[in-house]
Order: structure tokens, then sequence, then C-alpha cells
């Protein structure tokens, strides 16, 4: 589910697409924002979902490099965080591309904690934090929530 915080700085005209279970609204165009929006993808899906956890990575890495989004963020939740503690080629390239194009990237460290993965997911540099406070810290400062 995608939310979108309305104010008078970010009304869009938008489309929707429906991907497997996953609801997002794609931006056709930016220029109907008064400035370039900041998206936060929510990748939550596990190793049966890994080609949606590509996906959303493919994507924020684009938008991040395009310059089409003023700030980029990438937070793993739940399952997602068990597939990125292990090693795999894709996805570990795909982390060393999102740093490369400086996006912020988080994870859930009680979720690490508790799975006992903190570790390793702290080795591939991202970052551990309360899910909770990254979710209200990001639409506190307008990012729009993607989920995959």
């Amino acid at each position: 589910m995608l939310f979108i915080p309305l104010n008078s700085t970010n009304i869009i005209k938008h489309h929707s697409i429906l991907i497997d279970d996953s609801f997002f609204i794609f931006l056709k165009d930016w220029s109907y924002m008064a400035e370039k929006p900041k998206m936060m993808f929510i990748l939550t899906s596990g190793v049966e979902g890994k080609e949606k956890v590509i996906s959303g990575l493919r994507m924020a890495i684009n938008i991040a490099k395009s310059g089409s989004a003023q700030e980029v963020k990438i937070m793993f939740f739940g399952p997602s965080e068990d597939m990125i503690s292990k090693p795999d080629p894709v996805l570990d390239g795909l982390l060393n591309d999102a740093s490369s194009a400086g996006i912020y990237k988080t994870a859930c460290v009680n979720i690490a904690e508790n799975k006992g993965i903190k570790d390793p997911i702290a080795k591939k540099g991202i970052l551990l934090e309360p899910a909770g406070k990254i979710l209200v810290d990001a639409m506190a400062e307008g990012f729009i929530p993607i989920t995959f």
C-alpha cells in the first residue's frame, strides 16, 4: 500500500498500477509537483519474493541515479532482512550500486537482533534502527513510501 502525504507542495496527478499483490502509485510526470519527491522504498518480501526485492532495489537505484527524486531511502523489514543477511551475488551487487547512488539503507534493528542477523546486515553497510522511528521520521520529512 502507498500513502502519499498531501500538502501544498506535493499534490500530484497519478496513475495506479497493480503489480502482484503490491499496490503503488506511478508518478507519471514529476512536473506536477512543486519540487521533486522524496521516496522511501520499504522492502518486506522474503526469499519467496526475491524478484520483488530485486525490482524494488533496481527501481530505487534508477530513480536515485536519474535525479528524478530529491532523496531516496531503502528500508528492509521482516523477511527481507533474512534474505539480505545471507551472501547473494545479485543482492550484494545491488546493495553496492545503491551505496554508489547515495541511497540511505536501513533495516529494523529489533528484527535483526531477534533473528541473530545484526552483524551480517551491518557488514553490508546497512544501518540498523527501530523500524517505527524510521517510518515516523520519514513521513514527517515528507517521504512517499513504496512497498515491495
